[in-house]
């Protein structure tokens, strides 16, 4: 039995791809809502908030202090990031996030099950401080994220429900951090063809197996 394929194409191009890592979702903000320290964010704001924090870098701990331990607080700190935001929007009067971790220690942790709490880092443009019940109270105007701090579970954080809400996936991680920067290897493509204004016709006369090989 005889057998013919015609081929009519400008471009063909196969390519493989995997995205890798450990993947969460998060509260990491509340808005209208006085946080521990005394801030409040406007929930007209929220947006504008959520759109800083995509692609800013994710770090791990605080100090003695129970300050923010990472390179933008700490201009001597050596830690590198644990993960990046990978995108961000407010639901309700919370702003909620998809996080990719890099971390490999916390990626087996979050296999344990373990949890996290977050704790936004960033500055404001201006605030209107109003006396409420004898408190101070500041309402931050044009604020935008710079980081995104990850700390156990207990530790005074903000807003206490801004917090690891699910586990969404595990893989193994190929994003790489370097000077304090994280960012995603290119896909790396495992077999590319390409055929560039070709009308044939090709007589297949037996059967032809194929691999696809680095």
């Amino acid at each position: 039995m005889e057998n013919i394929f015609y081929f009519i194409s400008k471009e063909i191009e196969f390519s493989e791809t995997v995205e890798k890592g450990a993947r969460i979702e998060a509260t990491v903000m509340e808005l209208e809502k006085v946080s521990h320290n005394g801030n409040v964010y406007k929930i007209e704001e929220g947006d504008t908030i959520a759109k800083s924090l995509v692609g800013k870098n994710v770090y791990y701990g605080t100090d003695v202090f129970g300050k923010h331990d990472n390179p933008i607080v700490k201009k001597k700190a050596k830690d590198e990031p644990v993960g990046i935001v990978e995108s961000a929007k407010v639901v309700g009067k919370k702003i909620r996030a998809i996080i990719r971790i890099i971390n490999q220690g916390m990626i087996e942790a979050l296999r344990q099950g373990v949890k996290y709490l977050f704790s936004v880092g960033g500055n404001a443009i201006s605030e209107t401080i109003k006396k409420v019940a004898g408190k101070l109270i500041h309402i931050l105007h044009g604020a935008k994220c710079n980081h995104l701090q990850i700390v156990e579970m207990g530790t005074p954080v903000g807003f206490p429900n801004a917090k690891m809400e699910k586990l969404i996936e595990i893989n193994e991680t190929v994003m790489v951090c370097e000077g304090g920067l994280c960012e995603c290897q290119k896909p790396k493509k495992k077999r590319i063809i390409k055929i560039i204004d070709i009308e044939e016709t090709i007589e297949i006369t037996g059967v032809t197996d194929f691999e696809i090989e680095d």
